[in-house]
């Protein structure tokens, strides 16, 4: 059974190993610190497992499950990171991984999250599969939905990296109504600032309309 491990710090893939060597004997671990790595890994190996941070050196990485999933179509990926779960799990599970679960978890979780995609069911803790099965909607998950045109227009022009200023000028309004839409836009998004605005914009657009679909989740 082949397991391949992404992640830029070799002493987390080096607690994998202990992890992996303990719970699920008979496997073989791989290893990759890049996405690049790992794509050329996967070219003449076959994987049973995925685990992946979704940030690295390089920051976050949007394209990471459409790049394995180009490489092995229905291999299962485990996101294991220390990305804020309230701003990522729910869309990352929704753009194609097989579960999320914090580098802050207990060991013991992280096991069963191993076992429950391995099994073929989906994992999420507790309270976000609740977050998640509780939608009715994907706007409730994709909020750029919701957003107007014109904050729309505004976010764009935010992580560009226009100042306030600059984007008064490009849409000839006052600076303070700048600020007022950029407040209400960081409201909408749920988000502190314009470094979580640009990343959770960039896999948010990664949805688009898909639908919610029925999955089983691990107990």
């Amino acid at each position: 059974m082949n397991i391949l491990i992404i992640d830029c710090f070799p002493f987390i893939r080096t607690g994998f190993r202990a992890l992996l060597d303990e719970n699920f004997p008979g496997h073989t671990l791989y290893e990759a610190a890049t996405l690049e790595d790992a794509l050329q890994l996967m070219s003449p190996a076959k994987f049973k497992l995925v685990i992946s941070d979704i940030s690295g050196s390089g920051g976050l990485c949007a394209g990471l499950i459409d790049s394995i999933r180009n490489k092995q179509k229905d291999v299962p990926i485990l996101i294991y990171s220390n990305v804020s779960e309230h701003l990522y799990a729910v869309p990352l599970m929704r753009s194609g991984a097989n579960g999320f679960i914090c580098k802050r978890a207990p060991l013991d979780e992280l096991t069963r999250a191993v076992h429950a995609v391995l099994s073929g069911s989906k994992y999420l803790n507790v309270g976000l599969q609740a977050q998640l099965l509780a939608a009715s909607d994907n706007s409730i998950f994709n909020p750029i939905e919701k957003l107007s045109p014109r904050e729309s227009m505004i976010m764009n022009l935010i992580i560009e990296g226009k100042s306030t200023k600059t984007i008064a000028t490009i849409l000839d309004l006052k600076c303070n109504t700048i600020s007022t839409y950029k407040k209400r836009l960081f409201g909408k998004m749920d988000v502190d600032g314009q470094i979580q605005l640009a990343q959770k914009a960039l896999m948010l657009t990664k949805i688009g309309n898909s639908e919610t679909h029925a999955v089983k989740y691990a107990s």
